[in-house]
């Protein structure tokens, strides 16, 4: 369980692979809540997942741009999909 607005997968990552735990267990939550690419990229080809959970919820931020900001969500969430189909946790 991550901060929403925090990038420390990579840390946790390493964290677990020094335990030798299994990163194709593990999932990222909350990665929507500010969606940076780069990052759902790394914890994808990490091996982990990334989990969308805050779609949809309205967090107190500044409204200008948000629909066209909510469109390419849309967009880059389908086109991850299609490229690493088996590392998104669906609901």
């Amino acid at each position: 369980h991550t901060y929403p607005w925090g990038h420390r997968a990579a840390e946790i990552l390493k964290i677990f692979r020094e335990n030798k735990a299994d990163i194709t267990k593990v999932c990222i939550c909350h990665i929507d809540a500010e969606i940076d690419y780069d990052y759902c990229k790394s914890i994808m080809e990490a091996g982990a997942f990334i989990e969308f959970d805050n779609f949809g919820k309205e967090f107190f931020i500044d409204k200008k741009g948000r629909e066209i900001l909510g469109i390419f969500k849309i967009y880059w969430i389908w086109e991850s999909i299609r490229y690493y189909s088996k590392r998104f946790v669906r609901y």
